[in-house]
């Protein structure tokens, strides 16, 4: 669904700083005992960036990232490892995992649960399965979005998804009831915001955050776009180019508190 190259790969690791401030610098959430952990899986590894973070934190856990694309560094710590996999197909894995780690796959899986079985199955007992991801479409509490091209775009990204047979980024608000459905217990939620733009003034820590939200949402609207509608709604290249433009006017306008819950 999305691309892999270079400006993609600069784009995700914008957007590992942004997940960074949102989670006050932490990498998870999960009830993680350090002393337990050997064994770490990062699905939809992308460049691999979070993978090698928290290898270098726990230098004690080997930690594998898998993705369909191999555009991770080639020098990486010695705990980590990167493998060519579908986290839709079957897993082989030869080990069990204390951890596994996913994050903003929300466009990525035909079958979201049917992904949430994998992973219960190819943890350890006792271990977490943790996924961070966006709740589309963009939306506001102020009705300052109502009839803007930005929902416009993302209602038509979605109808490009039903159409492809993908969920469009709708499916996170049932991730705690899929992951009990195949087994998970103390399942646990927590939702935050990101905003696009500097709107919200009550503090220096939203507003950084809405200003790194709107630059990782302006730099993935072409790539986001492009194979959604012009295979799952038929436009053309050049039409899909257009809608842009009024969106990116929207993401700029202070006047639109426009923000997806995470």
């Amino acid at each position: 669904m999305l691309p892999n190259d270079e400006q993609e790969c600069e784009r995700l690791d914008l957007q590992n700083h942004l997940f960074s401030l949102t989670l006050e610098g932490k990498l998870y959430l999960a009830p993680l005992d350090p002393k337990t952990l050997h064994n770490v899986l990062d699905i939809g590894t992308g460049t691999g960036i979070w993978a090698i973070d928290f290898a270098e934190l726990y230098p004690q856990a080997k930690v594998t990232g898998t993705d369909l694309s191999p555009v991770q560094p080639k020098f990486i710590p010695s705990n980590v490892q990167f493998e060519i996999c579908d986290a839709e197909e079957e897993w082989m894995f030869s080990t069990k995992f204390d951890y596994i780690h996913g994050r903003m796959l929300t466009v990525c899986f035909k079958d979201v649960k049917e992904v949430f079985r994998n992973a219960f199955e190819a943890l350890r007992p006792g271990g977490c399965f943790e996924m961070q991801d966006a709740n589309a479409p963009a939306r506001s509490d102020d009705g300052s979005t109502d009839g803007t091209a930005l929902v416009t775009w993302w209602n038509n990204l979605i109808e490009g998804g039903k159409a492809m047979g993908r969920p469009f980024g709708t499916e996170p608000p049932n991730y705690a009831r899929y992951m009990e459905e195949v087994g998970f217990v103390d399942v646990h939620v927590e939702v935050r915001r990101w905003p696009f733009g500097p709107w919200m003034k009550e503090s220096s820590k939203m507003r950084d955050i809405g200003l790194w939200a709107r630059a990782n949402h302006i730099d993935a609207l072409q790539a986001t776009a492009m194979a959604v509608l012009t295979r799952g709604t038929g436009r053309t290249r050049q039409e899909v180019e257009a809608e842009l433009v009024a969106v990116r006017k929207d993401l700029m306008n202070p006047a639109i508190h426009s923000y997806m819950p995470m």
